[in-house]
C-alpha cells in the first residue's frame, strides 16, 4: 500500500540549519548580481499591458507614448549632448530602468548586468534587421577589407584585451585576495609560468570569490600579453567574467554531445589558430555541463595541438560548486534521492 503522505514527508526533509534560518525569517533566495531583461523589438512592437474594458483609442494612445528599455535607450542617446560610450547591453551597469516612469536614470549604487531577449530566425524582421552604414550617409564607408587588415578576428579581440590590461595595475586586485584565493592564485600562475601544463579544479562554495579570482588571474596574464580564454557554462555566469563567453559558443560544442564527440571546428579554422596561441583557459560552472562536453573539448584541443597531454598541453582552470547541483538517481524514487542527499 502506497502512503503518499509518508512519501512526501520523507522527501521534504529540513535540517536544523534550514529550520533555524526559516524561523528567524531570513531570505531563502537572492539574485546576485541583478539581471535586467532588455527588450528587443521592431518599432511599435513593444509589449503593452492594458485593460480589455478600455476603448481601442485609449489603448493605442497610451501604447504610442510608452517607452520600452530599447526605445528608452534610443531616447537617452538622442537627448544626451555627449556621445553615449555604452552599448545597449552595457547600459544597465551604469543606468537604472524606472518601470513606473519608463525611463533610464543614472545608477547611483549597486551593480547589474543586462540580458537581451533572444531573437531566433523564425522571428523574421526582428532577426534579419541590420544597423548598415549605407543607411547613414554622413558615415564614412569602409575602404579596405577588414578581415585582411585585422587577420584572425578572434586573436585580434584578445589583443584588444591585452592593450586594455596594460593600463591597469593587476597588483591592486592581487592585494585584495584572501589567503585561500592567494594560494590558488600562486599555484595556478606558477604552473603557467613554468609551463607545467596542469589542469586545476576550484571546488568552492557560492559567494567565496571564485569569479573575482578568475578575473584577477586573467588580468595578470593579459597584462603580460598572453591570451586567456574565459568561458562559463551559462550565459549569466559568462557575463561576470571579463569578456567571457559561453563554453558552447567558444568551443563549438555539439548540442547532442556523445562520449566520442569532437568540437565542430576544423584545423584550418580561426578557433584553431586562437587555441594554439592560448596560454590559459578558465571555465566556470563546469558541474552544470555533461562530462561529455568537457571530454569533447579535451579531445579536440589535443587533436589540434598535436599533443597527447590533457587539453592539448594548455593550462586549464575548471571551477564550480557541486553542492549547487541536485543529485540524480536513475529511475530513483523520492526516498532514494533523499537518502543519497543526506549521505553526500
Amino acid at each position: 500500500m502506497i502512503n503518499e503522505i509518508q512519501q512526501y514527508l520523507d522527501a521534504r526533509y529540513i535540517g536544523p540549519l534550514e529550520a533555524a534560518w526559516r524561523i528567524f525569517g531570513h531570505p531563502l533566495h537572492t539574485e546576485m548580481p541583478t539581471v535586467v531583461r532588455l527588450a528587443l523589438h521592431l518599432p511599435g512592437m513593444h509589449r503593452v499591458v492594458f485593460n480589455p474594458e478600455e476603448s481601442l483609442e485609449t489603448i493605442q494612445s497610451r501604447a504610442g507614448q510608452q517607452m520600452s528599455t530599447l526605445t528608452g535607450f534610443f531616447a537617452y542617446c538622442v537627448a544626451s549632448e555627449d556621445e553615449c560610450p555604452f552599448t545597449y547591453q552595457e547600459f544597465p551597469q551604469h543606468f537604472v530602468w524606472l518601470k513606473s516612469e519608463k525611463r533610464w536614470k543614472s545608477r547611483e549604487r549597486g551593480y547589474a548586468i543586462g540580458r537581451m531577449y533572444f531573437a531566433s530566425p523564425n522571428y523574421g524582421e526582428r532577426f534579419y534587421l541590420r544597423k548598415s552604414l549605407i543607411d547613414f550617409p554622413p558615415m564614412s564607408q569602409p575602404t579596405a577589407n577588414w578581415s585582411a587588415v585585422v587577420g584572425n578576428r578572434l586573436i585580434f579581440e584578445h589583443q584588444q584585451l591585452q592593450s586594455e590590461a596594460q593600463h591597469v595595475d593587476p597588483q591592486i586586485t592581487i592585494d585584495c585576495l584572501n589567503n585561500g584565493q592567494r594560494n590558488a592564485y600562486n599555484t595556478i600562475t606558477s604552473s603557467v609560468f613554468q609551463n607545467k601544463e596542469t589542469a586545476f579544479f576550484l571546488n568552492w562554495g557560492v559567494g567565496t570569490g571564485k569569479t573575482f579570482l578568475y578575473n584577477t588571474i586573467a588580468l595578470k596574464f593579459r597584462s603580460l600579453r598572453h591570451i586567456v580564454v574565459t568561458v562559463a557554462s551559462s550565459g549569466i555566469a559568462s557575463l561576470l567574467l571579463v569578456r567571457g563567453r559561453t563554453a558552447h559558443l567558444t568551443f563549438s560544442i555539439p548540442l547532442d554531445v556523445l562520449e566520442n564527440s569532437l568540437c565542430e571546428f576544423s584545423k584550418q579554422s580561426l578557433q584553431t589558430e586562437l587555441f594554439r596561441e592560448t596560454k590559459l583557459i578558465i571555465w566556470n560552472k563546469v558541474p552544470m555541463q555533461h562530462k561529455h562536453c568537457v571530454e569533447a573539448v579535451d579531445r579536440t584541443l589535443s587533436d589540434i595541438c598535436d599533443s597527447e597531454k590533457p587539453f592539448g598541453g594548455i593550462t586549464v582552470v575548471l571551477g564550480g560548486d557541486f553542492r549547487q547541483i541536485l543529485p540524480v538517481i536513475p529511475k530513483g524514487v523520492y526516498e532514494q534521492i533523499d537518502q543519497f542527499s543526506r549521505n553526500r
